[in-house]
C-alpha cells in the first residue's frame, strides 16, 4: 500500500517538475542562473521519476539511486552557489559606491 502512495507521489512530482521545467525554458532569458535552475529542475524530475520507478517495481539497484541523488544535490548546489556569487558581487559593488 505504501509503495503505491510512493509511486504515485514521486510520479506526480516528476510530472510537475517536468511541467515547471518546460515553463522555465519558455521564459528563460539566457542568463547563467536561469540555465542552472532549469537544469536543476529537470534533474529533479528525473530523480522523482527514478524513485517512482523504484517504488513501483523495485527494479533499480541502490547504486543507480545513489548516483541520481548525488546528481540532484550537485545540480541544486551549483544553482545556489551561483546565486550566492551574484549576491556577493552585488554587495561588493554597493560597498564601493559609498
Amino acid at each position: 500500500m505504501l509503495d503505491t502512495f510512493g509511486a504515485l507521489g514521486y510520479g506526480a512530482a516528476s510530472i510537475l517538475f517536468l511541467a515547471l521545467g518546460l515553463l522555465l525554458v519558455t521564459s528563460w532569458r539566457g542568463r547563467m542562473q536561469g540555465g542552472l535552475l532549469v537544469g536543476a529542475v529537470f534533474v529533479n524530475a528525473i530523480w522523482a521519476g527514478t524513485l517512482a520507478t523504484q517504488a513501483a517495481w523495485r527494479g533499480l539497484s541502490s547504486d543507480w539511486i545513489w548516483v541520481i541523488e548525488t546528481l540532484r544535490d550537485v545540480a541544486w548546489l551549483l544553482f545556489l552557489l551561483r546565486l550566492l556569487e551574484l549576491q556577493l558581487a552585488e554587495s561588493s559593488r554597493n560597498e564601493r559606491r559609498f
